[in-house]
């Protein structure tokens, strides 16, 4: 038998539906009445056995219409449901032309022996009962009671939809009180760019209120125009259908990512767009900085780098034009060459030095300074330097408090400024130095994207000047980067600022506009120690340099910087054996360990370096005395973790007499 099961709860359709083909039945299943006529139509069951209450159409009005159609009028029809009107329902179920009522629930062998009997008797019958039209004139309670039926159904369908009413309303609260949450700004844009709400990120951010921004299009609030942008991303995803993102700008300065997001019907139709805006300001300006500081620690590396190798270079060609100086007669053209060597071997040195600065691997005397005192006794020098067209202003305000630093390389510092700031006024203008003691918190790191906590000496130099654009300030403490024209700059001025206030464990920054000025910032951090006077060492007798006949075992790969050397030294009366390697080194000292009084020796060489050939040949003897070279600075060294104590050390180049005062010290020492 085909048995049509119509039943809108899945879990009694169900248990029916195993009850019958337990016994064998083929079922076909409908889940409300609308779907049960069109599958009776098509399937032709031979039993149809309904639920009363379903959506879309009931089981009244299913049996009717089914007694209404040749095709399926004659089909038996059983009521399987739960009583909702007492005994009217089943009346208006036998009067509509059911075989029989049902009433749930039944146990399932029962069910299907009750069900067996009505349709054994449909076939005794052979035909299956059509509505009592007289029955159903005449009782007309009936469909009074069928009406209040569909009354109570109703009414609980009302419930249903009040509470899930109050389930959405809940919903809705919580979901736009998590929005408002947000520190994004987030917009729901139409079609037409006009914003139809937006979440209190939008109103704490601009400081207004969401009455000012509805309505109006999105690019008249954020970006004050009268036409949609030429690029826009909310455009874009309602053409394209697809999330979109990207970084604007806007008239305030402030740059914001914006991501717009495309809401759809169910046929895929974009009905609206969401505009997420997250300000990236300050991320941009911290990114940029950071790379920024990348940019420059790997320049300083290879400045670092440069600078070692110029000095190891120098060393020989400044020294032995010394040699050469001292040989010869002044009234001698050798004595001239010598001294034109020696003029530019300086100003190459001073080059070198300059890239030490940068990569902040020069050596620092560094003493507790009063800054303040230190720019006024250095202001008369400035005076000079500016030039009378130029009004010097100080205002110096950092009182007492100190900071450790080299005062040379301060006065440096303020030399470079001073000497560029002069440079831009070329017309006459202001000069302002300042001072102020300041404190850097977490709140200026996180505006300015530099910085450790503490307490700061802030010096201010501004000028009023011709300024600088972006790309400019941009590459300003680059080496060799200048505006100035050929011959007039070397471009070593700023960069050996950047590296001298990096080395003092300070911050610089710069502030310009084109037309405005110039006005460079440096952050030394302030010290608890006490200022010091510096007492000025007595050089020398140069007459007492030369040596009594002792052994020096000079240690150097460089060819011609330990030509040099022995040079040198041999002429000042000692005697030497090279060595060109560490491991050689050693091997010549084990040769001549009764001899030596003094080793000399590169720090960087192959083989073994410096310290690794110290520390043998002091296996050796414990009481050797030496003293490194090389063409680092002893603070990069210590830093690399090359010394660890205090040692005798000399930075290439290497003047004769500056070699021969440092042995002879040597020597001395008990």
């Amino acid at each position: 038998m085909k048995v049509l099961i119509v039943e809108d709860n899945y879990d009694d359709r169900r248990l029916l539906k195993l009850n019958m083909q337990h016994h064998g039945c083929e079922v076909i299943e409908a889940s409300d009445g609308k779907e049960a006529l069109d599958k009776a139509i098509i399937e032709k069951p031979d039993l149809i056995i309904s639920d009363i209450l379903m959506p879309k159409m009931d089981g009244f009005e299913l049996l009717w219409s089914l007694k209404q159609n040749e095709q399926t009028k004659n089909i038996p029809f059983i009521f399987y449901s739960a009583i909702y009107t007492g005994e009217k329902d089943k009346k208006l179920a036998m009067a509509l032309g059911a075989e029989a009522f049902i009433e749930k629930p039944k146990e399932p062998e029962e069910l299907y022996r009750k069900i067996c009997e009505i349709t054994e008797q449909c076939k005794i019958t052979s035909s299956s009962r059509l509505p009592d039209m007289e029955l159903i004139l005449k009782e007309q309670d009936f469909l009074k009671a069928y009406s209040h039926i569909v009354a109570a159904k109703l009414e609980e369908k009302v419930k249903e939809l009040s509470e899930l009413n109050k389930k959405h309303s809940q919903l809705c609260n919580e979901y736009k009180t998590f929005l408002d949450s947000l520190p994004d700004n987030i917009f729901l844009i139409d079609s037409d760019l006009k914003v139809l709400w937006i979440n209190k990120g939008v109103e704490r951010c601009f400081n207004i209120n969401a009455d000012e921004v509805i309505g109006k299009h999105c690019y008249e609030f954020f970006h004050d125009k009268d036409t949609p942008c030429s690029i826009c991303p909310v455009q874009k995803a309602f053409v394209t259908g697809n999330m979109q993102s990207m970084e604007k700008s806007t008239r305030d300065g402030r740059i914001w990512d914006i991501r717009a997001v495309p809401i759809k019907d169910d046929k895929g139709n974009v009905l609206n767009v969401i505009e997420i805006a997250r300000e990236i300001t300050q991320e941009k300006k911290t990114q940029e900085q950071l790379f920024h500081a990348q940019r420059m620690e790997d320049i300083g590396i290879l400045a670092g780098g440069i600078a070692h190798d110029f000095r190891n270079m120098l060393t020989p060609i400044v020294g032995f034009a010394q040699l050469i100086k001292l040989s010869v007669d002044r009234d001698s053209p050798l004595y001239k060459y010598a001294e034109n060597i020696i003029s530019a071997g300086e100003k190459a040195s001073t080059l070198a030095q300059g890239l030490l600065a940068f990569s902040r691997r020069q050596l620092l005397d560094i003493k507790p300074l009063l800054i303040d005192d230190l720019i006024y006794a250095f202001s008369k020098i400035i005076s000079r330097i500016i030039g009378e067209d130029i009004e010097l202003k100080l205002n110096l305000n950092a009182g007492k408090h100190t900071v450790m630093a080299d005062i040379t390389q301060i006065q440096q510092v303020l030399m470079n400024l001073v000497t560029n700031a002069r440079d831009a006024m070329l017309k006459g203008g202001m000069l302002t130095i300042s001072t102020e003691l300041m404190e850097i918190d977490d709140n200026f790191i996180r505006i300015h994207g530099f910085g450790k906590s503490g307490k700061y000496i802030l010096i201010t130099v501004t000028d009023t000047g011709i300024g600088m654009d972006e790309n400019i300030k941009s590459k300003i403490f680059e080496p060799f980067f200048t505006t100035k024209p050929v011959g007039k700059g070397t471009g070593f001025g700023l960069s050996i600022v950047y590296g001298i206030v990096k080395q003092h464990n300070g911050y610089i920054n710069v502030y310009s506009e084109p037309g405005i000025g110039t006005t460079f910032r440096i952050y030394l951090p302030v010290s608890e120690e006490r200022e010091e006077i510096i007492k000025k060492e007595t050089p020398l007798d140069w007459s007492l340099l030369k040596g009594e006949g002792e052994t020096i075992l000079v240690v150097e790969d460089d060819e011609s910087v330990r030509a040099y050397i022995t040079t040198v030294l041999k002429e000042a009366n000692y005697d030497v054996i090279e060595a060109t390697n560490g491991q050689e080194g050693i091997e010549k000292f084990i040769e001549n360990k009764d001899e030596i009084e003094l080793v000399i020796l590169d720090v960087i060489m192959p083989v073994k370096n410096g310290r690794e050939t110290i520390e043998e040949i002091k296996k050796i003897n414990p009481e050797v005395k030496y003293i490194f070279i090389s063409g680092y600075t002893s603070d990069i060294l210590f830093e690399k973790g090359i010394f660890e104590e205090e040692i005798e050390y000399l930075s290439k180049p290497i003047a004769p007499f500056e070699l021969l005062q440092k042995v002879k010290e040597v020597l001395l020492k008990k």
